[in-house]
């Protein structure tokens, strides 16, 4: 009994000394007046936390620094890396703020330099791959297509090919919602109106994003078929179905070689 209340208390003491420590982090960076020096040194401080903070800690404030995190890397490569560190440390946390993530992101996304570009990338494929809830994922991506330009738009596409890929890797009733009509034609629909984009980047990506959906729905291509015979014209049609068989090659390719 002694040894359960001592311990106990050595952990309350642990989470109340993890809370002081946080808040002081929290405290400077939320300073609008907070040198640079003093963010740097914040924010090492809160790498170092990650990795150590309680628990307890987490449930109370993990959302509060990753809003304030977010704030300060809008021009700041190091604080992006910072974001990294939690998102990949505090998978299960951060996924309660994904629609949040990924709207932050996107948006910033066009005025980093390139670093930081890539590490908002990764960022963002650690909560696609990570994501419990497919469908509801896949919804989000698909509703940024028609407010986002390039180059965030070539992310957005590449996020929902990962998202569909991860489709294809579950069980079939994990994806039988890929052929409701309404989830079918909100996605094919977007994708195919990227197909007449400007950019060849965003048109290729958008080609990917369809020969993922056909293998993500375990070649049931009669849903596809359909939308695509209706929206597209034969030249467009044929090329999608140009990469859907170079697609299969290449699968049967590589069974065959390993």
């Amino acid at each position: 009994m002694e040894y359960s209340t001592a311990l106990f208390a050595s952990t309350t003491a642990e989470a109340d000394q993890d809370g002081v420590q946080l808040e002081e982090i929290l405290h400077v960076l939320e300073q609008n007046n907070s040198s640079d020096v003093e963010v740097k040194n914040a924010l090492c401080k809160a790498v170092h936390f990650i990795e150590t903070g309680s628990s307890e800690t987490w449930d109370r404030c993990f959302g509060r620094l990753l809003l304030l995190l977010l704030d300060i890397a809008t021009d700041k490569v190091y604080a992006w890396k910072v974001v990294k560190k939690l998102v990949e440390t505090q998978r299960a946390r951060a996924q309660m703020f994904f629609e949040l993530l990924l709207q932050r992101l996107v948006d910033a996304m066009n005025d980093q330099v390139d670093l930081a570009r890539h590490l908002m990338e990764r960022i963002l494929h650690d909560l696609v791959r990570n994501s419990s809830d497919k469908e509801q994922t896949l919804a989000t991506l698909v509703t940024l297509i028609s407010s986002t330009e390039p180059p965030a738009l070539q992310v957005v596409l590449c996020l929902i090919t990962l998202c569909l890929e991860s489709c294809e890797r579950g069980a079939p009733e994990e994806t039988d919602f890929l052929l409701k009509p309404d989830v079918a034609n909100g996605v094919l629909g977007a994708l195919t109106r990227c197909l007449s984009h400007a950019s060849s980047k965003a048109r290729k990506n958008a080609v990917d994003c369809l020969v993922a959906y056909h293998f993500a729905t375990k070649k049931d291509s009669t849903v596809m078929n359909k939308y695509l015979s209706a929206a597209l014209d034969d030249n467009r049609r044929r090329l999608v179905g140009i990469f859907i068989d170079r697609a299969n090659m290449e699968r049967r390719h590589i069974g065959l070689s390993s």
